[in-house]
């Protein structure tokens, strides 16, 4: 029954001078409980309104729920950590890897790279799925490019997923551990791309491994050649010399002065044979994933239909891992140009053991210096001789440094299902991360009743009528004697 007659002076809103406020109070709490009341008796007033307005805010947020794509996060926890009990055990003298050689060196950038994002996206058929599975807001977007710029091509598909790719998978990398996550709007494409970026960083480490042991062993081998050629040509010579001393010269010279392949032929051999233990050693690990894997599927269909999506997905990454990977097609392609390169030179495949014993060289030169030692040799053969003795040193120092990259090689391939593993799998995600239902409708909710107070008030303000007594009395600073009731 508050009155209400006219228009107040200036059309006065809630929130005018104060009359008989206590001017030294910091707050006017007087004035606030009025502004509550007057709230709440525009709400009574405005109820239609109000609810309108409530009403419409809450269905926008059901309707966000239903439209908005939805996330899903997967994560992949992964051992990386160095071990030294097997190298150090197989090589005492092995010196202590640095900090540079630890497992988790730059896998950051070796999983989110561009060539491994791109190889993810074809082993995951991520192009065909994103056309088949695109949001609504995303087919909007698509719409109006193709109008614009018109079709993309695969190539710029490629290109927009390995941006997003970039945007949305991460790597941690902390003390003997990488996680790769990803959030994807597709529970089960989510859990392929991290299954498939697992793969490819496991295979990646090791042929990257192998490869650096591998090639320093072709290194030693092409140099062992080398010194091989120079104890021949220094052999040679002394055989020159010695022609008017001996009739005919020893046979450990002659054992040694066999013909023996060229450094590059025995570089491109040991570089052969090296990529094929390393594709054998490639090709058994993918087996015993597929094996893993395979017994994965089985516990499936145990459990769920043949249709159920865990099961299609589980037989797509067998399909997927059943074929070669990036890192395996690589080494193929290199095995094809070795082969090219050793048939263009016309040499076997095959490595052949033609190279210097150096026993035997030793025996060559205990009968140099058996052979008349009273005889006084020429400037000439001293100065063969005293070469022979550096490169038959140098020749052995090769050789036990040869022995021991080899039996790094071995230890490496060993050594590897200790330095690497999986400590928490990839799962499909149970739910989505985003958007959250009670997040979203609790939003929702707290934003419709402001808009809904707003509303009722503004719709009370805009009509310039006096609703209350307190406003006579506070913008006027006059005392109200008594209302009326509406008619």
């Amino acid at each position: 029954g508050t009155a209400s007659g006219g228009a107040a002076p200036g059309g006065a809103p809630p929130g005018g001078a104060a009359g008989d406020a206590d001017s030294g109070a910091l707050f006017d709490f007087g004035l606030l409980r009025d502004l509550a009341a007057y709230a709440a008796g525009s709400l009574r007033r405005q109820r239609r309104a109000a609810l309108a307005t409530f009403a419409t805010i809450v269905l926008a947020g059901v309707a966000a729920l239903a439209v908005l794509p939805r996330t899903y996060v997967t994560e992949a926890k992964l051992l990386a950590q160095r071990s030294l009990v097997m190298p150090v055990l197989s090589n005492p003298r092995r010196n202590v890897p640095t900090e540079e050689d630890t497992p988790t060196r730059l896998a950051t950038e070796a999983i989110l790279r561009h060539t491994n994002l791109v190889a993810i996206i074809q082993a995951t058929g991520l192009v065909a799925h994103h056309k088949a599975n695109m949001s609504i807001p995303g087919r909007v977007r698509a719409f109006v490019a193709t109008i614009v710029d018109g079709p993309p091509t695969d190539k710029e598909l490629v290109d927009q997923l390995v941006y997003t790719l970039q945007q949305r998978m991460w790597v941690k990398v902390s003390e003997g551990t990488v996680t790769i996550g990803v959030a994807w709007s597709d529970p089960y494409i989510a859990y392929r791309i991290v299954q498939t970026a697992q793969e490819n960083f496991f295979e990646e480490r090791h042929r990257e491994e192998l490869a650096l042991i591998t090639e320093s062993i072709a290194i030693l081998e092409q140099h062992a050649a080398e010194v091989n050629g120079e104890i021949r040509a220094n052999l040679d010579t002394m055989a020159r010399v010695r022609g008017t001393l001996a009739p005919s010269p020893p046979s450990s010279l002659t054992a040694l002065r066999r013909v023996a392949p060229s450094p590059r032929v025995l570089g491109l051999q040991s570089r052969l044979e090296n990529v094929r233990r390393t594709i054998v050693d490639l090709e058994q690990f993918r087996s015993r994933r597929l094996a893993e894997l395979q017994a994965t599927l089985a516990d499936l269909r145990s459990t769920y239909g043949a249709a159920h999506p865990q099961i299609t997905n589980s037989e797509q990454l067998i399909r997927a891992l059943t074929g070669d990977s990036p890192q395996l097609t690589q080494l193929r392609r290199e095995e094809q140009e070795l082969l090219g390169a050793l048939a263009t030179l016309g040499a076997s495949p095959a490595p052949v053991a033609t190279g210097t014993d150096p026993l035997l060289a030793t025996a060559a030169l205990r009968s140099l210096e058996g052979l008349q030692r009273d005889s006084v040799l020429s400037e000439r053969l001293q100065y063969a001789r005293s070469r022979l003795k550096i490169a038959v040193s140098t020749f052995e120092d090769v050789l036990a440094r040869l022995d021991a990259a080899r039996i790094e090689l071995q230890t490496a391939r060993a050594a590897f299902k200790y330095k690497y593993g999986v400590l928490m799998p990839a799962e499909v995600a149970h739910g989505p991360s985003a958007p959250k239902p009670v997040l979203v409708l609790g939003a929702a909710v707290v934003l419709a009743g402001f808009l809904a107070v707003f509303v009722a008030v503004g719709l009370d303000v805009a009509t310039g009528l006096v609703l209350q007594r307190w406003q006579i009395e506070r913008v006027l600073g006059l005392p109200v004697l008594g209302g009326a009731p509406r008619a």
